[in-house]
């Protein structure tokens, strides 16, 4: 069947068919329009009460953007976790490098006597040290323990706990026993002479026994 042409149509025919033209234009532009923006997905910059279609390559954009975001999360907390390590290495390293040797047992008794006699605050007087062996058993380091016996007034005391303390070589007193020291008349002076204190005292110091576990 031929289809007629526009003019041989009547004046109803011609107005229906200049209505119906352009609504056929907007319904097929409006589906055409509908699947591409179906496959983009929702604009993330629309609120989305307006929002209806939900997937799509905003979607897709989306899910990358947050993607980059985590590893460069990721990468930061790794670089601050690596500072870190850096930091406690070193650290670790130098706590390390105060620790006597085993084979230094020997200076770290003749150090100790030696501290005593250039005490230069106070009255020191050293009397005797000995060493004890703590057990290696399984662990990385073994307990060294000087038993050091001097005399002193307080200053002397104070001040040689704390050169003790304060070594470059880690030694710390674990524990000490005082006598006080005995009261006196000085006739030259004609007053109350104080005698030196007796200390006793356990100096802690440890030896590695295996090799360090920090890179070098």
């Amino acid at each position: 069947m031929a289809i007629p042409a526009f003019a041989d149509l009547n004046k109803r025919q011609q107005y229906a068919l200049l209505v119906a033209l352009p609504l056929l234009g907007v319904v097929a532009f409006g589906y055409l329009a509908n699947g591409a923006l179906t496959k983009l997905g929702p604009d993330p910059e629309v609120p989305s009460l307006v929002r209806k279609v939900e997937g799509g390559v905003h979607a897709d954009i989306q899910a990358k953007r947050d993607q980059i975001i985590l590893h460069e999360a990721v990468i930061a907390r790794h670089d601050q976790v690596a500072k870190t390590l850096a930091l406690l290495t070193d650290e670790i390293q130098q706590n390390e490098e105060r620790l006597p040797k085993e084979a230094e047992k020997t200076e770290m008794r003749l150090m100790i006597e030696k501290l005593a006699k250039e005490c230069d605050i106070g009255q020191v007087v050293f009397k005797s040290v000995r060493i004890l062996e703590g057990a290696k058993g399984q662990a990385d380091y073994q307990t060294i323990t000087y038993q050091t016996e001097i005399e002193a007034n307080l200053n002397g005391l104070i001040r040689y706990i704390d050169l003790i303390e304060k070594n470059q070589r880690f030694m710390t007193v674990k524990s000490m026993t005082l006598r006080p020291g005995r009261l006196g008349w000085d006739d030259a002076k004609r007053a109350l002479s104080k005698g030196l204190h007796s200390a006793n005292m356990e100096i802690v110091t440890y030896v590695y026994t295996k090799p360090s576990k920090v890179p070098r």
